[in-house]
Order: structure tokens, then C-alpha cells, then sequence
């Protein structure tokens, strides 16, 4: 077996919120919120590595899950933003996100590799 498949994730929060850690979900392998606990903020305007996620070492896993992170708008109504990570033990490799209206993400995780970094760039106001 080759190495083990993980991932390292970073959030670039280019907007005026604070992101705060809500839920995960992991459909296979592992995850640690990198040691900022289930409470931790990603400021706005900030970047901060947020999680890593591998699959069990020896196995054909790999890791895939979603992280979800929630936010109170400019209007106080609450939002969340779901960020999607997969690395396969074989295939491709693939990274998306869900966000409000006015709001972007674009990435830039790799389509192949064994131990990928990735950052969400999230930009934008919310609509």
C-alpha cells in the first residue's frame, strides 16, 4: 500500500465575518480540527489552518467528509458555509463548497496527490 492519503485545510476568510467551527462529517478516514477546538473562530480577514483529514494508514481509504462553519450576518441572521474535501485512496481528488448568496469560494486543491494542502478562499457580502 502507498502512503496514507490526508489532507491539510486552510481557510482564507476575505470577508467581514467570523467563521465559527460548527459540525463535521466524515464519510471515511479521519479528522482533527487541527487542535482549535469545536469553538474555534476564523477571524474575518484572516487565514488559519483549520483541519486535517487521512485515511487509516495500510488500507485503501483515503478521507472524505464535509466541515461546516456558521456565521451571523451584516442583517443578524445566521449562515453557514460547508466546505467539501475528498482524496481518495484511487481517483481523482476533489474540493468544493457551499456558501450564501454573495458569497464565493474558490480553492485550489489539487486533482491528484497523496498529501494535498488546500486553501478556501471565501470572498464576498452576503446578499
Amino acid at each position: 500500500m502507498s502512503e496514507v492519503c490526508n489532507i491539510t485545510a486552510t481557510i482564507d476568510n476575505q470577508t467581514q465575518y467570523a467563521l465559527t467551527f460548527d459540525t463535521n462529517s466524515t464519510v471515511w478516514g479521519y479528522f482533527s480540527d487541527s487542535g482549535t477546538g469545536d469553538n474555534s473562530q476564523v477571524p474575518a480577514n484572516s487565514q488559519l489552518q483549520v483541519f486535517t483529514a487521512w485515511g487509516a494508514e495500510g488500507s485503501g481509504t483515503g478521507c472524505q467528509g464535509q466541515v461546516t462553519y456558521t456565521f451571523t450576518d451584516q442583517n443578524n441572521n445566521p449562515q453557514d458555509i460547508t466546505l467539501f474535501y475528498k482524496d481518495p485512496y484511487t481517483g481523482d481528488n476533489a474540493f468544493s463548497a457551499t456558501v450564501p448568496g454573495g458569497l464565493s469560494c474558490t480553492n485550489n486543491g489539487p486533482t491528484h496527490g497523496d498529501t494535498v494542502s488546500v486553501i478556501y478562499t471565501i470572498s464576498g457580502t452576503v446578499s
